[in-house]
């Protein structure tokens, strides 16, 4: 009798964004914690991107790939089926709304137990938000829903899934690797005492960067050495750039693009920013706090839950141009503030917010779901008690 719980994680991903980098840390947790554990990615015809594949694979972890022709391949829904079904697995963890559709008819008539994760529904386009609406409807089926903050619990409620079966399960990262970063960025651009100010994600509407920029012009005028720093890529690029032209302080914004090294990025900034308008629970902000980089953010989402206002950094209302503009220049105008908050922020992300603590927190919920009587019941009972 084999003595490992068998999770097969299912993703479709547009690029290694957070859902991304959160199956990745739970994936490589949960095989700390002696579960067997694969990666399945969609390789979608129309929209190819395996970048996670890349990454799983520098990781050591094993990775499936399911073709995939159209919006719905249901040669696709019977390959994840028969892959289930070969090798034996007793958890179907679903990620994203794709993920969802297809895992829910994959797994109906296989013995794995469904759990999905509800990361967010940042997209406002039309056919995006239809596609929530599904996603939404479609849980209701599930064995079980975890969510990375409160209000995605909420959305869930109001489209009757059941509380019972949903949970609040906070995301987490690797600490020591976003502590241990070294500054790169004043010596690879050039700058000398110039303070930075870093953002790191997504370049979508939904980050609120077009205030951040709109913020910086007016923190130049006081501030006139001060860089902004936006790593990343995304469908705003664009109109970023022509914003920072428009408001004359293109000089003062360096767009670094998508970057393989984070944990030094995050070391050569003196403060980080999310300014975004809508969020689930951003890993950015906890890898910056496990960078000991004193954070302002916005009220949105788990956010408040994660930067503690005064204590490891500052928070305004989502779209407050002149609370960003405010909150920034104070931080860099206070050193010892900054450590202050640096420091107390990577406590708490040690504490609380460590990939392995959230691997706990899904196997307990593995724990829960798998049928009884079962072998794997029991084995799910033996790796929990491991930990």
């Amino acid at each position: 009798m084999r003595t490992s719980l068998r999770v097969l994680h299912l993703v479709s991903s547009g690029g290694f964004y957070g859902a991304e980098n959160v199956v990745i840390q739970l994936a490589l947790a949960l095989k700390r914690l002696n579960c067997e554990v694969v990666i399945g990615v969609f390789q979608n015809r129309h929209r190819p991107n395996t970048e996670i594949v890349e990454i799983a694979r520098l990781h050591g972890m094993e990775v499936e790939l399911f073709e995939c022709r159209g919006k719905l391949d249901f040669g696709t829904v019977r390959a994840i089926r028969n892959f289930i079904s070969e090798r034996e697995f007793d958890i179907l963890h679903t990620h994203g709304y794709k993920a969802n559709i297809y895992g829910y008819r994959a797994a109906k008539s296989t013995r794995a137990s469904l759990v999905a994760t509800g990361h967010s529904w940042p997209g406002k386009s039309p056919i995006l938000r239809l596609y929530a609406l599904l996603d939404r409807v479609m849980l209701r089926w599930f064995d079980h829903i975890c969510v990375v903050s409160s209000s995605v619990a909420d959305a869930l409620r109001r489209f009757r899934v059941p509380s019972e079966k949903i949970t609040v399960v906070e995301n987490g990262i690797d600490i020591g690797h976003f502590s241990a970063g070294r500054p790169v960025l004043r010596e690879e651009l050039g700058l000398q005492e110039n303070p930075l100010v870093g953002f790191v994600g997504r370049l979508a509407p939904e980050k609120g960067l077009k205030h951040l920029l709109r913020a910086a012009a007016g923190m130049l005028n006081t501030l006139p050495m001060a860089k902004f720093i936006l790593a990343g890529e995304g469908p705003e690029r664009s109109a970023l750039e022509k914003l920072a032209r428009r408001l004359g302080i293109e000089k003062s914004v360096i767009f670094l693009g998508r970057r393989s090294d984070l944990e030094c990025i995050y070391a050569s900034f003196d403060v980080f920013v999310l300014p975004s308008l809508s969020e689930g629970m951003p890993l950015a902000v906890l890898e910056a706090m496990a960078a000991k980089r004193p954070v302002v953010a916005t009220r949105v989402g788990a956010i408040p839950k994660m930067v503690k206002d005064q204590q490891t950094g500052l928070l305004v209302d989502a779209g407050d141009i002149t609370g960003l503009q405010s909150a920034i220049s104070l931080l860099l105008g206070r050193r010892d503030l900054c450590r202050t908050f640096g420091q107390s922020g990577h406590e708490v992300a040690k504490t609380l917010f460590s990939s392995d603590s959230m691997a706990k927190n899904y196997l307990s919920i593995y724990r829960r779901v798998i049928p009884l009587p079962s072998n794997t019941a029991n084995l799910a009972h033996t790796v929990a008690d491991r930990t």
